[in-house]
């Protein structure tokens, strides 16, 4: 058996280069532009509010910028099946926001209620990640969009393990790689191929597919970029 410490060197120093070049300040901002772009481009933001659902919402900090960036015909609403201490903080700032204590899994909203729906790094950690596409399908309205964020789990180094290769060792040492890097939820199968294969088998008309670097200096080094897939609820 392989006995790897809780906080392995491989991935204290992923992480150190990661903040170095500044790819999680420059990630949310990215997102925050894409979402921004689809905000406008929606014909119902020019005269309504628009109900925006961040799922696997952490802190909350992402709905905060969202809608200081976007004003205040957004209500942001976020889920996270963990409660945390910001939530307070960010409601009280922004009255726009409010946050529920739930499972993606079984959403707690009326069919067709919301206008989008984000899920920025959450399926790779969910157990029947393929439910949350269905319950997204269910409460988002017809001509809603589903923008997912997908680290490629299957990259020469693995986003949340910093592990090199780690797509092609066996299943059991996978589990005890991602075990140790304190990712033991990761969910293997939940790569591109299989999220869009879910969301067509959910009939999500997928509009885009892109292949994001948070940063230009991130492609100078074999740092993993994600996927961006953005869906819309045709029928």
């Amino acid at each position: 058996m392989i006995v790897m410490p809780q906080k392995n060197i491989i991935y204290r120093l992923g992480c150190r280069i990661a903040h170095i070049l500044r790819m999680y300040g420059v990630r949310r901002r990215k997102y925050i532009e894409y979402l921004i772009i689809i905000l406008r481009s929606i014909e119902k933001y020019k005269g309504k509010h628009i109900m925006v659902l961040d799922l696997g919402c952490g802190s909350g900090s992402f709905l905060y910028l969202l809608i200081r960036k976007a004003g205040k015909k957004v209500i942001g609403i976020g889920v996270d099946i963990l409660q945390y201490d910001e939530w307070f903080k960010y409601s009280i700032k922004e009255r726009n926001i409010t946050f529920l204590l739930s499972d993606a899994r079984l959403l707690p909203f009326r069919t067709n209620s919301i206008d989008i729906i984000v899920a920025f790094s959450l399926l790779e950690h969910v157990d029947g990640w393929e439910k949350i596409v269905g319950e997204v399908h269910k409460v988002l309205r017809v001509g809603g969009v589903f923008i997912i964020q997908l680290p490629n789990l299957e990259y020469l180094i693995e986003p949340h393990t910093k592990f090199p290769l780690l797509k092609v060792l066996p299943k059991r040492l996978k589990s005890i790689i991602s075990f140790t890097a304190e990712y033991p939820e990761l969910q293997f199968n939940c790569t591109l191929v299989n999220v869009l294969k879910r969301l067509k088998r959910c009939e999500f008309k997928v509009i885009g597919v892109y292949y994001h670097y948070h940063s230009e200096v991130q492609r100078l080094f074999i740092v993993p970029p994600s996927y961006i897939i953005i869906a819309m609820k045709s029928i």
